[in-house]
């Protein structure tokens, strides 16, 4: 009966005071009781709480001294809550295994140990909510906290000022869980090697709605977080001026079994001395998935990966993401993927990014392996830079490389040697449609440069105009393959020496549909070899305005009697300016353009009528971004359902003696809501109209 009544008694509320210290309550407390400690300052020096279940109370958040070469709590096997209290000194403040512990308004501040200088628990779990971590020191590993076969759950954290002489400024994790929520903060943590903030082993770690900001390492991975073995995730994530002084990945950098998951993200304005700037993932064997987020203002000072450094079975996937102002010394300034990986990018946008001196202004994919896939689907590649090959892209070894509503704008810069906005080399099958290749710059290739495909490069609904090459091919310069084109236009372009639009080297292409207009420089399409004269074919295809001529090199104007082949026409396009404003052109054929139903009989436009010569002939139904139904020259704005004829019945000819109108007018009125149907690309202006209407930025 005595014992049924005991275990039947309520908890006790025990109070520090100065007749009885902290040591003395626990010794005197049992399972379930709490004791309460005043405010002022309390020595706390190996107090060994054992298997209990205590709760320790602050009042007014007292101060617990741990003195040197001391640890101030020992626990192991039970459950310690500690509520609104603060721990300071020089020794190590809790030391448990196989213990729960929970802490609530709890601050930590100091604190010297070798492994976990605030707290060190091998086996259990930890549940802090509100507390904070500050100016912890280890002298190997995890500056603050240090845990094995732990479970973490961190709500409304803040860590701060801590370090780390190896690995973990902040947290060294190994085997167990990790999760971070609540406006956590991870601010000027510091390691010596890996992990300057976090270093993750082995562990399922969630860091969403979390701040890390200004961590650093000395020489090791990951400024942000180190991680290995680990599936690692986060939305609303931010990742600023974190910096690996002389490592590797400013942001977060993971290696061997790794992924990566990240949704509304942003990485700002962190840095590498070596490979990637935000982002890395080495030889990961997982995947890298960000949805949502923002990398911009990146750097690296020796290395790879500007943004993104993705090294050897990667499988990359990245979904309205702007990837901005990034750089690298090395190959890819935004986004570095290398060898054995697949690569998908859709509603993306690859802006301002550079490679100072090697390829891949924005893109740099190498050696994807043949059975992969590289992906570009609905994004913007604009304003990259690179000195060799690639200002914009650099895709090699791929084993299909597609892209569809793709733009690429104003890539190469003034060093730029091949492809100033797309290099692909060596790719088993290569495949653009509804791509925008404009106002890019290189040696070679001024849009696009491409060698040694596997396969024939097919281009369907491509527009290449006012690119330059200071050499040959303006628009594009192709080396050993064949080119496929259907429905494209090759306007503007201009080269200062030969090809203005289009130069063959031991390649030739096979052409339909296709119009070449208004490009400056020898021989528009300029055959360098004679089997790029002898195999090269063109049909229904037209030929204008070209001032160093319509052809050159081994490539013969009489080649262009062939079927339904229309030269020195005018194609009437609407809205085609030449003044490097890629936004204010329609470029869509006059009702009465001769291109208009004088392409290849076999190919039909949207309506069901024989296909129009240039980019905008053949579109199919499922190119309607406004999904009014109408596409091509059949809608003026295809951003907008209610504008679609760009042309009105508008008073252009009245008769003298009536006053009406004795015809239509075949100038788009600026009423027709076109703005002389300007708009992008085009009759509908598809590709901007998928880029727009597919995402919107919200950031």
């Amino acid at each position: 009966m005595f014992l049924l009544l005991s275990s039947l008694a309520p908890a006790a509320t025990l109070t520090v005071s100065e007749d009885l210290s902290i040591a003395q309550a626990v010794e005197l407390a049992v399972s379930g009781d709490e004791i309460r400690i005043p405010e002022g300052e309390w020595e706390l020096s190996e107090v060994d709480v054992g298997a209990k279940e205590l709760t320790l109370v602050g009042e007014s958040l007292p101060t617990l001294s741990v003195p040197a070469d001391s640890r101030g709590i020992l626990a192991s096997g039970g459950r310690l809550n500690l509520v609104d209290l603060q721990f300071q000194g020089k020794g190590q403040f809790i030391a448990a295994s196989h213990q729960e512990l929970v802490l609530s308004g709890v601050q930590f501040e100091g604190g010297r140990a070798e492994q976990g200088a605030q707290i060190s628990l091998a086996g259990g779990v930890l549940t802090a909510e509100n507390a904070g971590f500050q100016q912890g020191q280890a002298s190997d590993s995890g500056g603050a906290i240090h845990a094995t076969d732990a479970d973490l759950t961190l709500s409304g954290v803040v860590f701060e000022d801590n370090l780390a002489d190896n690995d973990g400024g902040a947290i060294y994790l190994e085997r167990g869980s990790l999760a971070v929520y609540g406006g956590s903060a991870f601010n000027v943590n510091e390691a010596g090697s890996d992990g300057g903030a976090l270093y993750l082993s082995g562990v399922t770690a969630n860091v969403g709605d979390s701040l890390f900001q200004g961590n650093a390492l000395y020489d090791g991975y990951g400024a942000a977080v180190y991680f290995t073995g680990t599936a690692l995730s986060g939305e609303g994530t931010e990742f600023i001026d974190n910096e690996a002084t002389y490592g590797y990945g400013g942001g977060i950098y993971g290696s061997e079994a790794v992924s990566a998951v990240f949704s509304d993200c942003l990485f700002q304005d962190n840095h590498a001395y070596r490979n990637a700037g935000h982002i890395g993932m080495y030889y990961a064997d997982g995947a890298l998935e960000l949805d949502g987020c923002v990398l911009e203002g990146a750097s690296t000072t020796y290395g790879h990966g500007g943004a993104v450094f993705a090294y050897v079975r990667v499988d990359t996937v990245i979904r309205d993401t702007v990837i901005r102002n990034n750089s690298t010394r090395y190959h890819g300034g935004g986004i570095y993927q290398y060898y054995y990986g697949g690569l998908t990018l859709e509603r993306v946008e690859l802006t301002g990014n550079r490679s100072t001196t090697y390829a891949g202004g924005g893109l740099y994919s190498y050696y994807q392996w043949t059975g992969s896939t590289v992906s570009l689907t609905d994004v913007l590649i604009a304003d990259n830079e690179a000195t060799l090959e690639g200002g914009g892209a650099f895709v090699r070894y791929a084993g299909t490389l597609v892209l569809a509503g793709v733009r690429i704008l104003n890539n190469g810069g003034p060093e730029g040697l091949y492809g100033g906005g797309l290099f692909s080399s060596q790719n088993d099958t290569v495949s653009l449609s509804q791509v925008e290749i404009a106002g890019n710059s290189a040696t070679y290739g001024g849009g696009f440069y491409s060698r040694l495909a596997s396969g024939k490069v097919d281009w369907r609904n491509v527009l290449v105009r006012e690119n330059v090459a200071r050499v040959g091919g303006g628009g594009c310069f192709v080396e050993q393959g064949i080119l496929g084109v259907t429905n494209a236009s090759l306007l503007g372009n201009e080269a200062l020496d030969h090809g203005a639009a289009l130069c063959l080297y031991d390649a030739h292409g096979e052409f339909t549909n296709l119009l070449v207009a208004d490009n400056r420089g020898e021989g528009a399409v300029y055959g360098e070899d004679s089997d790029s004269g002898f195999y090269s074919s063109f049909r229904y295809s037209a030929f204008s305005g070209n001032d160093g001529g319509h052809l050159g090199g081994e490539l013969l104007d009489e080649e262009l009697s062939e079927t339904g082949d229309l030269v020195d026409l005018d194609p009437a396009l609407w809205g085609w300016s030449q003044d490097g404003d890629f936004d204010n052109d329609a470029l869509a054929l006059d009702p009465a353009s001769p291109l208009v139903d004088a392409g290849d009989p076999a190919i039909l436009d949207a309506d069901g009528s024989v296909s129009d010569i240039g980019h905008n002939g053949g579109l199919a139904e499922d190119w309607d971004a406004d999904g009014d139904g109408r596409v091509g020259r059949y809608d003026c704005d295809d951003l907008d359902p209610t504008i679609q004829d760009c042309v009105e019945d508008v008073p252009d000819t009245a008769d003298s003696s009536t006053g009406e109108d004795t015809g239509s007018s075949t100038t788009p009125p600026a009423e027709s809501g076109c703005g002389g149907c300007g708009g992008g690309l085009g009759g509908g202006a598809w590709l901007v109209g998928l880029l727009v209407l597919g995402w919107r930025r919200r950031r």
